[in-house]
């Protein structure tokens, strides 16, 4: 190996021991290596546990479409238009019901890989970050995240509140008594 491969390959052991985005401990300095093997543990728990509620979400809804399709293929198999009807809104039903178990699930999976790797990540002694730090640091300050020039009173949010709404929106706000004619020109900014 030459010298040149030698400090390129000795530099990539040290540059991320001083990188900026380090991971910082609790005590505010550079972290140690077991606090960061401790959080890579619950990562990889976390990501591993979304993974899996993940391919159980799509078995469940492949699932749930083979039923659908194979009920919906013996329904063409009925003459009787009214059984046959009934054949049809009981695939579709059992679809529906399937697939809402298969949502349901998941968002608990989900939930449950988190709240793992929540409690596990705590006992790391690494400060992680949990959510937008410059809304979290405005939020300690007791400054309102949406803070800003503009008039933020309860009138002015009022008189704001249809900003955006397309025609048909504007009707339906409107209780449906404004009409527009042909070609006439309507100016909805502000």
């Amino acid at each position: 190996m030459s010298a040149a491969a030698a400090a390129l390959l000795g530099s990539s052991f040290v540059a991320p021991a001083l990188a900026d985005n380090a991971f910082v401990s609790s005590s505010g300095e550079v972290a140690a290596s077991a606090d960061l093997a401790c959080l890579s543990t619950s990562v990889d728990a976390r990501e591993s546990a979304v993974i899996n509620a993940r391919a159980a979400f799509h078995a469940g809804i492949m699932t749930a479409l083979t039923a659908r399709r194979d009920a919906l293929k013996a329904a063409l198999t009925i003459t009787n238009n009214k059984d046959r009807q009934v054949a049809f809104r009981a695939a579709w039903d059992a679809f529906l019901k399937t697939s809402a178990r298969a949502r349901e699930q998941y968002k608990t999976d989900i939930k449950a890989a988190w709240k793992v790797f929540f409690d596990a990540s705590a006992k790391c002694n690494l400060s992680l970050d949990r959510g937008d730090k410059k809304a979290m640091k405005e939020k300690e300050r007791g400054k309102d995240r949406h803070e800003d020039d503009d008039d933020d009173s309860k009138e002015a949010r009022r008189d704001h509140k249809d900003r955006g709404l397309h025609l048909g929106q504007w009707r339906k706000a409107l209780g449906g008594s404004a009409s527009v004619k042909a070609g006439t020109k309507i100016d909805l900014s502000y």
